[in-house]
């Protein structure tokens, strides 16, 4: 489908299995990496936080050249915080993306390891660009994105191999641990090589209970706003009781707007 339609995905959804892929396009050219041979905005198969069947977004990126005997490797890159709201989603991005900046600064390095021979999977995560609400930070839900991208890219292109290693970085460091932990479990067709995680978030519930020393306004308050939502998504947390009541006020726009705008003043 074109434009934002790519998005919606068929209901109900095809039956199949996780990594299934629902539908694929080329990439726009601002996801799109440079040392590819190919790009592609991918909608595939997985599952929610709860275990249901959803559809997730992702991208696969092909390396120019011959792939070598029993397929490209794969590197499962799980992306740094970017926001909830779907206009946040990396596969999105474009010349009007408000995050840009947040998602571009990695493409030397992916790059860099598409020439190393590497095929390169972005995961969005759930909810992320596609319908529901992104689990921000919810270790499992992005561990199952960024696991079964790499099974549809499997699927797209059969010069994509089963050797894989999840990388990530802030959010998608944590992701990328949290996917390695399951990835033998959940996909024990692909062989887990490694993991590179850099500068993951980590000791969630110390931050939280140090966060109750700021008593004014930061970029944190951003971040924090992204956990409520992500928890209040859960059913498990009504903002209402954790929030003050100017900061209720705020609390719609993590759904419109991203990290950067919601970390201003």
């Amino acid at each position: 489908p074109a434009g934002l339609r790519f998005y919606a995905p068929p209901k109900p959804l095809p039956a199949g299995r996780a990594g299934d892929v629902i539908w694929s396009r080329p990439a726009s050219a601002q996801a799109a990496l440079t040392g590819a041979s190919r790009n592609l905005t991918v909608l595939y198969r997985s599952n929610d936080v709860s275990g249901r069947a959803i559809a997730v977004s992702g991208l696969v990126s092909i390396p120019k050249g011959r792939a070598p005997k029993g397929g490209w490797p794969v590197i499962s890159w799980s992306h740094g915080t970017t926001g909830i709201a779907d206009v946040c989603a990396p596969s999105r991005d474009s010349a009007a993306s408000p995050v840009r900046a947040y998602v571009e600064y990695v493409h030397p390095v992916l790059n860099a390891w598409l020439k190393a021979g590497y095929a390169i999977v972005r995961t969005d995560f759930e909810g992320l660009g596609t319908p529901g609400t992104h689990p921000y930070l919810i270790g499992r839900s992005e561990a199952r994105g960024a696991i079964d991208i790499v099974r549809a890219a499997r699927r797209l292109d059969p010069s994509v191999g089963r050797t894989w290693v999840s990388a990530g970085h802030s959010q998608g460091g944590q992701a990328a641990l949290f996917a390695a932990a399951e990835g033998p479990s959940r996909a024990p067709e692909l062989r887990l090589k490694g993991v590179a995680s850099f500068a993951p978030a980590s000791h969630i519930l110390d931050q939280v209970n140090a966060a109750k020393a700021f008593t004014t306004p930061s970029p944190l308050s951003g971040l924090g706003a992204l956990f409520i939502g992500a928890i209040a998504g859960t059913g498990k947390v009504n903002p209402a009781d954790v929030l003050t009541p100017a900061a209720l006020a705020l609390f719609p726009q993590i759904e419109t707007k991203c990290a950067p705008q919601l970390s201003a003043p």
